[in-house]
């Protein structure tokens, strides 16, 4: 819980994670991903499961022409995947899927 604004837990299977993440995003809370690592494109190692914090996104789109990109933090405790990268959305949506599927946004 932050401030007077409580996240709450949603699955990519049932619920928009691009909306959501947009909707998160412009009230300024970052949104917890549970993810599968090795299928984001920065984190080569097969685990269990993976904390990473989305905190921006970049969308547009004219026609049927478009994309959507999510921003997000890898606090990994190896130097060479800890930082912060740009994925399309449907890439961090996989990863989440890949997990459980879910995922916390306010």
């Amino acid at each position: 819980r932050i401030s007077t604004n409580k996240y709450v837990v949603f699955n990519v299977s049932k619920d928009s994670f691009f909306s959501l993440l947009v909707n998160s995003i412009d009230k300024n809370r970052p949104v917890i991903c549970h993810v599968k690592p090795d299928k984001l494109p920065n984190n080569p190692y097969a685990g269990d499961g993976h904390y990473v914090v989305a905190v921006g996104y970049d969308w547009y789109a004219q026609g049927s022409a478009g994309y959507s990109k999510v921003t997000y933090n890898d606090p990994h405790m190896n130097n060479s995947v800890y930082g912060t990268y740009t994925c399309d959305a449907t890439v961090m949506t996989e990863a989440i899927r890949a997990r459980y599927g879910y995922f916390l946004a306010a």
